[in-house]
């Protein structure tokens, strides 16, 4: 598991969540979660914030979302051309992942082909980074405030110094 920080949108991402800190995470459904302290691994009241952002985001996901490897960013050298198809074969796994996801394959199968964490993984490839984030139609929304509703607030965005 990696740690995972972000700004809060209710503070137009100026104020960054801290370690221990307290936060709201409003959902499209009207619901809002809350964390009382919060532990950098994206776990937000006992929900994975990379679960929710996949389920909200499921009906709106395509393979285009998953950055595939440009072989033009891999050394011209016998490793190189590993790294690239490894990279390659890596994209086609997650595209496959996201695509199944799409279409509503079992949690069991999901879960027997790619691996416990599988929709956590959807949701980082979709979400963790600022760009890709705010594409979604339901991106993360981390608030300092219990928020109004969900569209009351601009999407989150990472804190790059993780909490400070």
């Amino acid at each position: 598991m990696g740690q995972f920080s972000w700004n809060y949108a209710d503070t137009q991402n100026r104020i960054p969540l801290m370690l221990y800190g307290a936060a709201y995470v409003p959902c499209p459904d009207g619901t809002v979660i809350y964390e009382s302290c919060y532990l950098c691994y994206g776990m937000f009241g006992g929900h994975d914030i990379y679960d929710l952002v996949a389920d909200w985001n499921r009906r709106y996901i395509s393979a285009q979302m998953i950055d595939k490897p440009e072989r033009e960013s891999y050394p011209v050298t016998e490793q190189g051309e590993r790294w690239y198809r490894n990279n390659v074969r890596w994209y086609n796994m997650k595209c496959r992942r996201l695509e199944d996801f799409a279409v509503e394959k079992s949690n069991p199968y999901m879960s027997d082909t790619y691996g416990e964490d599988w929709k956590r993984n959807i949701g980082i490839d979709i979400a963790c980074d600022d760009k890709k984030n705010r594409a979604l139609k339901y991106p993360i929304k981390i608030c300092r405030s219990r928020p109004d509703c969900y569209e009351d607030v601009c999407a989150s965005t990472m804190d790059i110094y993780q909490g400070r």
